[in-house]
């Protein structure tokens, strides 16, 4: 869950970045972007990003991040362009926030309604991933776990895994407050995905920072851990050196976008 720095820079200087970093996605061809586009039953929107030429077998649906609380879809927009050029078809999403009085499991319905419509959009059988940044990570964890035959990949980049050792463990008041307004009157085990994990879910890529001081990097452990005991094919990439930030422009960028497209080629060619 990022902390409340101004996103509008960040936004800029990701998109400058990306295209720097576009050698990571293979041959760039064109795109063609949709904003503003509804989708599901609580009136949300999102941004479709479509190859102009032929595209590959994976969709991707991008979550934002912002502790369930703030974030928008531009936030992901220029990961959703990069990848269309790509030739993966893409979406960012916008999903109901705690800001706006919605606990779970509003916002983790608003994704499991992207899913659907992006299925529907791709016109023919299409395997899904879900990519998740911060916030965004949880809840593509929480609709992947929970949708085994429908998502063929999970990436999730700095997310929790487990609230009740996320609550105790970080030292921001803030971010105990964002919890505690996601969970609303859920339990602790209904809103973390390492209880749902089970034998047949699909292959994660877990990416955290050794130094997040927000969610401590035990939170990816603690998944890694989970599915080993499930049986789930799962990669876990700790930058030592990189922060809660680490997709987010920085040195680690390029190389997390190098090893994204290679986990989505993979299940592309699978």
């Amino acid at each position: 869950m990022p902390t409340r720095r101004p996103l509008v820079c960040q936004t800029l200087s990701l998109a400058l970045v990306i295209l720097l970093c576009a050698v990571s996605v293979g041959s760039a061809g064109e795109a063609v972007v949709q904003r503003g586009v509804s989708y599901g039953s609580s009136g949300q929107k999102l941004d479709a990003c479509t190859p102009k030429g032929p595209a590959r077998t994976v969709s991707i649906v991008f979550i934002h991040g912002g502790g369930f609380s703030q974030g928008s879809r531009a936030d992901m927009r220029g990961y959703c362009r990069l990848f269309a050029q790509g030739g993966f078809r893409s979406s960012t999403i916008s999903y109901r926030l705690t800001s706006q009085g919605h606990a779970f499991p509003a916002a983790l319905t608003d994704v499991k309604e992207a899913v659907h419509w992006m299925r529907k959009e791709a016109q023919g059988p299409t395997k899904v991933v879900l990519v998740g940044y911060s916030a965004g990570a949880t809840l593509a964890l929480s609709a992947g776990l929970a949708d085994r035959s429908g998502i063929a990949g999970i990436i999730e980049v700095a997310g929790i895994s487990d609230f009740e050792t996320a609550r105790a463990q970080t030292p921001h008041r803030r971010l105990r407050k964002d919890l505690d307004a996601y969970i609303g009157e859920a339990s602790l085990k209904a809103v973390s995905p390492v209880y749902h994990v089970s034998r047949g879910d699909p292959p994660v890529f877990i990416f955290h920072g050794k130094q997040d001081n927000l969610v401590p990097v035990s939170q990816a452990v603690i998944l890694a851990k989970a599915l080993e005991r499930n049986g789930v094919k799962h990669l876990l990439r700790v930058f030592d050196d990189g922060g809660h930030g680490i997709m987010l422009p920085g040195k680690h960028l390029k190389q997390l976008l190098h090893e994204m497209t290679g986990f989505l080629a993979a299940i592309d060619a699978g």
